[in-house]
């Protein structure tokens, strides 16, 4: 069996890249499979205490300016996508009846390599970016 193991390895198969990226694709114990809470502020109000699975919504008036929380890979970083239309890159983000909330397009974390989408406050994983370099 470990002679297999190494000939597909050394043989660049593509079997071998398959269970590779297959391999990415599981989820790490220390990841998140939601955001908790929805926590929606005006801009300029003091930002009130969150936990590590929920998100600040930053609005002005009814314009969503930022969507701020923590990577749910457990990294330690905070992301913070910008929602306004003007700047580059931007992000979207869609209330649902049930206060949950899906962002649209998919979220990169270039420190951690975390990649996933966020559907009615579900995270799903996606392949990231370093498994393909």
């Amino acid at each position: 069996m470990n002679a297999i193991l190494a000939k597909l390895r050394d043989g660049g198969s593509r079997l071998w890249h398959r269970i590779a990226a297959w391999r990415t694709t599981l989820p790490a114990t220390r990841r998140r499979s939601r955001l908790n809470r929805i926590v929606v502020v005006e801009a300029g109000e003091s930002t009130p205490t969150l936990g590590a699975a929920d998100a600040l919504l930053v609005r002005s008036g009814m314009r969503q300016k930022w969507l701020r929380f923590a990577c749910p890979d457990g990294c330690g970083e905070t992301i913070m996508l910008d929602l306004s239309p003007k700047r580059s890159p931007h992000w979207t983000v869609e209330g649902h009846a049930s206060g949950a909330i899906s962002v649209y397009p998919s979220v990169v974390n270039g420190r951690c390599g975390a990649h996933f989408l966020v559907r009615s406050n579900r995270i799903v994983w996606l392949a990231s970016r370093k498994s393909r370099d």
